[in-house]
């Protein structure tokens, strides 16, 4: 999963709360006369259905579609200095492109970017709408349901890759309602809107199961597990308690398993180093280096109350790390990365590590938003050289169905790099950010509404990236024959080298 990068509140009121903040932006606040003018009045992202109004020191957020408009939230006494670490003042002040979130000082993935306007929406030009905690609001199935339509109508870019009837799903979903109008019936019709889009980053959130609600693109090993479970208990669902206990269990088991085959392969304990809160792990067998990266986030434990401090502390940890493994490695004849198992995290992570790994500025990918038949223009996002060692030999990439969001997004950083091979299966085929919204009743959800297209302007989505020597991952009867025989192909591909 990535970031919530699109919930701007979450991590600017923690931000606003903090003290001794300093300033990124190229622009010096205190050669005006009042540092929060250049903020003043509306400003838009239209591919997001966000936007967010300053009127003198309180700052609105807030969501809208063509009909609909609802406060995010208000903050008030906000300061400019600490505005000018959470934005980044574009186009003579005229663009405002969200930095919280999406990075660190020294490196950061493209943030959303709000445009000028003279006035609000008109959807919001008659006042913000009612919400669930609100004194007037008043439950309206129907309306929550037409602004979750008019919100996938919008910026879904499933819709377009799967080729969905949106409007016919939505004429199915108010029969549905009909039917059954309570909330229940409204989460159920929503599930059955989604389920088509085959889309991990497409959720919805379920009281009764605790958590969001999504259909991936493809199986991931969590999936995969299950299905095992189920076949060999010869059963189809879960029905008891123990039941679900054994299946916790088997899927503990097989994570398990997957570690020990991995570095069964290595002479002796000794020989493993671990680093960034267990997410880095790397060794050397017979010339050729081996570094695992199980995620793209969580490298440091940190204090959330300070959303900034914590991205720079865990881009430091991780980089420390990379400078550890990469010396210890760096007179191996080749590199097997391993990213089979990462579920993603962080974009700009995904870009500080593509960049140890080569010696000249690099296209990654570009990057763009949909907004109906529109989209904002293209962004093209580079690597450059990180770091006081970078590894230049040839490498050896393994990904898996499991490599999600921004993983993927590492995928397709490296495959731009002439001492990289892909080997094992293609990607899940999930990079867009999720775009987090809630309906008034207060079910929250998700979408994609980005593009990603790599170098060659090749759009992955749901496709994933490809390899350029296919294996299977860690199938069932390498399991039980306690082996990986594609982690056994790239010693075998680098060696040759």
């Amino acid at each position: 999963m990535k970031f919530n990068t699109h919930i701007i509140i979450g991590a600017l009121s923690l931000l606003l709360g903090a003290c001794g903040s300093s300033s990124d932006s190229s622009t010096d606040a205190s050669n005006i006369v009042d540092p929060l003018a250049r903020y003043q009045g509306v400003w838009l992202a239209p591919a997001y259905g966000k936007g967010l109004e300053f009127d003198n020191n309180q700052l609105t957020v807030f969501d809208y579609t063509s009909d609909f408009c609802f406060i995010e939230q208000t903050l008030t006494d906000i300061d400019a200095e600490d505005l000018n670490i959470a934005f980044k003042l574009q186009n003579n002040n005229e663009d405002l492109e969200q930095r919280i979130g999406y990075g660190a000082n020294s490196t950061y993935a493209p943030g959303t970017v709000f445009s000028k306007e003279n006035d609000l929406p008109t959807a919001c030009l008659q006042g913000f709408m009612p919400q669930q905690g609100d004194d007037n609001y008043v439950a309206d199935f129907t309306k929550d349901l037409q602004y979750f339509y008019q919100t996938f109508k919008a910026h879904s870019v499933s819709i377009e890759l799967q080729q969905i009837d949106w409007e016919t799903s939505y004429m199915n979903a108010e029969q549905n309602l009909a039917a059954n109008p309570t909330g229940s019936g409204l989460t159920l019709a929503l599930i059955n809107m989604i389920q088509p889009l085959n889309d991990g980053h497409t959720s919805i959130g379920d009281e009764d199961l605790g958590e969001d609600l999504s259909f991936s693109n493809k199986p991931y090993f969590t999936h995969i597990f299950i299905d095992e479970f189920f076949e060999i208990n010869g059963i189809n669902q879960i029905e008891t308690p123990e039941q679900e206990q054994a299946l916790l269990l088997y899927m503990e088991q097989q994570n398990d398993l997957l570690n020990d085959i991995i570095v069964s392969y290595v002479d002796s304990d000794s020989d493993i180093a671990i680093a960034a809160n267990d997410s880095l792990l790397w060794f050397q067998v017979d010339g050729i280096g081996y570094i695992q990266i199980a995620s793209m986030e969580g490298f440091a434990d940190v204090d959330d109350e300070d959303v900034q401090e914590a991205m720079e502390q865990t881009l430091s940890t991780l980089e420390r790390a990379l400078d550890q493994a990469i010396s210890d490695l760096q007179h191996t004849n080749g590199l097997i990365i391993d990213i089979r198992r990462n579920a993603g995290g962080m974009d700009f992570i995904s870009l500080a590590i593509a960049s140890r790994f080569t010696d000249q500025k690099v296209l990654a990918y570009k990057k763009q938003a949909r907004n109906g038949s529109v989209r904002t223009p293209m962004k093209e996002v580079y690597i450059s050289p990180r770091g006081e060692l970078q590894y230049l030999n040839p490498v050896a990439l393994l990904t898996s169905a499991s490599t999600v969001s921004a993983a993927e997004v590492f995928s397709m950083s490296m495959s731009n790099l002439p001492n990289v091979t892909l080997i094992g299966e293609t990607t899940q085929g999930e990079f867009s950010d999720k775009l987090n919204k809630k309906l008034p009743i207060g079910i929250p959800f998700s979408l994609s509404n980005e593009y990603y297209f790599t170098a060659n302007d090749d759009w992955l989505e749901g496709k994933g990236v490809p390899v350029d020597i296919e294996l299977p991952a860690f199938t069932q009867s390498e399991r039980l024959a306690q082996e990986d025989l594609t982690l056994e192909a790239a010693f075998e591909f680098l060696v040759n080298q």
